[in-house]
């Protein structure tokens, strides 16, 4: 993990990464969630809103961005030009260095998502009492835990299988987790209590390193729902070895439309089968997310690298789109202290906020308001580093 000042990027592929935290970062910073638009929260369990389909997004850019890296190790080792140097072969060296980062990025991913897990270490109690937290009771997988295990296991795919063979895989990933559903889970296997995703994490990482949905031990960044979240990544990576092929070509952005379109109508027809569940990452929710990404993708793509317009929250989501990985980390620990009770009340500072300055403007405007600030207050650091050109790689 560095800092460093060079910097070279998709713009399209920056605009739609700084979409997704942008609204990421709203969603989790409601000044009251009991008091949150219906559209900026999760559904309680089965069902679907515009927040469902901001982390899905995340994986997908995920895939995207692997297909640039993917293209930029061929161009190293084929030539891109005329006059270029004779093409060279990979190396056994070359090779191991490749996996070596691929095993080092996901490990960082991993280890950053446990710290934010702990942070910040300690817990207030009833009576006031500052005590640490053991480590047998901190949540074991999360958000960043899942991205890195999708993007280590999607790379390796990517790196040893062909296009075809991914979609294959892909497909068939999906057809066995509906199936690994209805035959594990019993009476009803997409119930919070009866769900086999829950009943597998609950047998390995046991209760105690488990999120509580609704006061059940049951984590939504699970082992087994890992599996689909993959298909997701894989959805952008197929998606960007079809697109980012320079110049654009418009008939494979049409290609690409079309099939995000058929994507997204076999999702929602499946659904009536099996449910759209993003705790559950269900068959269905993957579909629809990746149609949906792929259409918002592309739409992107061809605004701002094919027609060549630019448009005023470009700029603004940019500064995002450069440093997600950085931005996400300070929002989550900042929030994380924000919220840490203090004081002799023990009213954490963000609900003071919200009780004494955002709800004058009403409970949910207010909420939504002040989620706005804390987004601005995010933008204003991106926005210093991107003037520094000072960007977080891992």
């Amino acid at each position: 993990m560095n800092v460093t000042g060079k910097y070279n990027r998709l713009r399209s592929l920056d605009i739609f990464r700084g979409l997704i935290v942008c609204l990421m970062i709203i969603v989790g910073a409601s000044g009251n969630y009991a008091y949150t638009y219906r559209m900026l929260d999760h559904a309680p369990w089965s069902g679907f809103t515009p927040t469902d389909f901001i982390f899905p997004s995340f994986l997908f850019i995920v895939g995207v961005a692997q297909s640039l890296s993917f293209k930029a190790v061929a161009n190293e080792f084929q030539g891109t030009s005329e006059g270029s140097s004779p093409q060279k072969k990979p190396t056994s060296r070359s090779s191991r260095a490749r996996l070596l980062k691929i095993f080092k990025r996901t490990a960082i991913l991993f280890a950053l998502g446990l710290f934010l897990n702990w942070f910040p270490f300690c817990f207030r109690t009833d009576s006031g009492a500052i005590q640490w937290i053991p480590v047998d009771e901190v949540r074991i997988l999360g958000v960043l835990q899942r991205i890195a295990l999708a993007y280590g296991i999607s790379s390796l795919l990517e790196r040893y299988l062909s296009e075809r063979s991914i979609m294959v895989l892909g497909t068939l990933t999906l057809i066995t987790y509906v199936c690994i559903l209805h035959i594990g889970g019993s009476p009803d296997p997409y119930g919070i209590q009866t769900n086999i995703a829950g009943q597998i994490d609950r047998c390995l990482l046991g209760p105690g390193h488990i999120y509580r949905e609704q006061g059940i031990p049951f984590d939504p960044e699970g082992l087994l729902s890992t599996l689909p979240a993959i298909v997701n990544v894989l959805g952008g990576y197929l998606t960007g070895r079809l697109l980012l092929k320079q110049p654009f070509d418009a008939a494979r952005l049409l290609k690409g439309m079309m099939a995000g379109c058929t994507i997204l109508v076999l999702g929602y027809l499946w659904s009536y089968f099996d449910p759209l569940n993003k705790k559950l990452w269900t068959t269905s929710f993957t579909l629809l997310t990746i149609g949906m990404d792929i259409m918002l993708f592309i739409t992107i793509v061809y605004w701002t690298d094919v027609q060549g317009r630019k448009f005023a929250p470009a700029s603004f989501l940019n500064c995002f789109g450069k440093n997600p990985i950085l931005i996400y980390l300070f929002s989550e620990l900042l929030m994380k202290l924000l919220l840490f009770p203090a004081g002799a009340s023990r009213e954490p500072l963000y609900a003071l906020l919200y009780r004494q300055v955002f709800a004058s403007a009403g409970m949910y405007l207010g909420s939504l308001l002040q989620a706005l600030t804390y987004m601005l207050l995010c933008w204003t650091l991106v926005w210093f580093l991107d003037q520094k050109k000072l960007y977080l790689k891992i």
